[in-house]
């Protein structure tokens, strides 16, 4: 624990997750982790805000990064639902 993570990763992962998961596996600077590289790849393609808070835990604890990805990851999975899309149409209405 307590390694740091590039911030580019950081910056670029709340914006565009996959590209940088993508980006970091290329460039090999994928951060330290215990994840199995089957959940690495799975992640990668269907949850990849979760696998990197969980590489953000891992390497650098529950900070501000962590929460911030945190918080950006659940209004995204909300909004993108299918209980968010109603609310918002509601509210448009």
């Amino acid at each position: 624990m307590n390694q740091d993570i590039d911030t580019w990763f950081l910056v670029l992962g709340l914006f565009l997750p996959r590209v940088t998961l993508l980006a970091a596996y290329f460039t090999d600077r994928v951060p330290l982790n215990n994840v199995p590289f089957l959940l690495d790849i799975l992640g990668t393609i269907f949850l990849p805000r979760v696998l990197i808070c969980i590489y953000i835990a891992f390497n650098m604890g529950y900070n501000e990064w962590f929460w911030l990805h945190l918080a950006v990851a659940l209004v995204v999975y909300g909004l993108g639902s299918s209980k968010g899309r109603k609310v918002l149409s509601k509210r448009k209405a």
